[in-house]
């Protein structure tokens, strides 16, 4: 049998190949997980004009200047009740109690000062007008699509990987695409997809990985990127751990997120593989759950996992290690 090749060797060139992608308009109710290609700016300022924060009396701060139980003023008009949310009239810009204002014959007096801004959202508190909501390169998390839904942007520019997955087991699909999908790719249909993903044919070992030994990578005639990962669990884990994340995430201009903490146990490493740990969060730092093998019920309670490059024989306890957790995978890149 001849030697297995190198992780870094078979992945080395294509990551060097990889072409910036072409931006795509998607709804943003779509976005979720997906990398922006460009700065989202406020069309408009938030609130565009004053809202109340309480139930109370809408008044304009200026007018109570002075105000107090002693020395009570006469408001000019009289004041409009509003609940949470509700615009205030116009020239008002502060919510005073209920019980601080009193009418007093035909008029109503105040006994209590008020402070611009007070019990209020004044115009363009949440957001200005031109206002940068998230800089290209962010990722669109739960609360930056409210954000961009509140401002009223129906759609984004963002960078998309989009990847075939050719045939497979439904259990093997349905993880691989809410995998792809939680990392903003697109599940395409189409030949033309950046990454095509098939199944080993083979169970000849050609990679230096554990699990995951028959797994491949490289360029297609037609110039996409074509991924081969094994039939079983673990192997596909492995694979897609290894393979697959590094290129969405230099295609989408992200990072592969690295966490460090202790071994709470040693890890025992194969000189010459790239041994695929599954790992457990603790309080006293990450605890080992399989090494160069991976059982579903490891990878039912994992929450993250790490790679040991092939020159390791295995880290002791108490040692920190770089890992990746299952729910953050990849991040936005700290430099251009």
């Amino acid at each position: 049998m001849s030697a297995l090749k190198p992780v870094a060797e078979a992945l080395g060139p294509v990551l060097a190949s990889l072409r910036p992608l072409t931006p795509v308009a998607v709804p943003v109710v779509e976005a979720l997980g997906k990398v922006l290609a460009e700065d989202v700016r406020a069309p408009s300022a938030l609130p565009r004009q004053p809202e109340a924060l309480r139930q109370g009396f809408a008044v304009a701060s200026r007018a109570t200047i002075g105000a107090s139980a002693q020395s009570p003023i006469l408001l000019a008009t009289a004041p409009m009740m509003v609940s949470i949310g509700h615009a205030l009239p116009a020239g008002c810009d502060a919510v005073v109690p209920q019980d601080t204002v009193t009418p007093i014959g035909h008029g109503f007096a105040i006994i209590q000062a008020a402070a611009p801004g007070e019990a209020a959202r004044l115009v363009g508190h949440d957001l200005s007008a031109g206002g940068l909501i998230a800089g290209r390169g962010a990722m669109v998390t739960a609360e930056l699509r409210w954000g961009l839904q509140s401002a009223g942007i129906d759609t984004v520019q963002v960078m998309e990987p989009r990847l075939v997955l050719e045939g497979g087991a439904p259990l093997a699909t349905n993880w691989l695409e809410a995998r792809l999908s939680a990392l903003g790719c697109r599940v395409a249909l189409t030949s033309d997809a950046d990454i095509a993903i098939s199944w080993t044919a083979s169970e000849e070992p050609v990679l230096a990985l554990q699990p995951g030994a028959t797994a491949s990578i490289g360029r297609r005639e037609g110039g996409n990127i074509g991924i081969a990962l094994p039939h079983r669990f673990d192997g596909l884990v492995a694979g897609f751990t290894a393979l697959v994340l590094p290129l969405i995430a230099v295609l989408s201009h992200r990072q592969i997120r690295l966490d460090a903490r202790p071994l709470t146990q040693k890890i025992v490493s194969t000189i010459g593989t790239t041994d695929c740990v599954l790992l457990k969060t603790t309080e006293q730092g990450f605890r080992p759950l399989s090494s160069g093998e991976i059982t579903l019920a490891a990878l039912a309670v994992c929450d993250a996992f790490a790679l040991i490059p092939p020159e390791s024989e295995g880290m002791p306890a108490g040692q920190p290690i770089a890992a990746t957790p299952l729910n953050a995978m990849l991040e936005e890149q700290t430099t251009p």
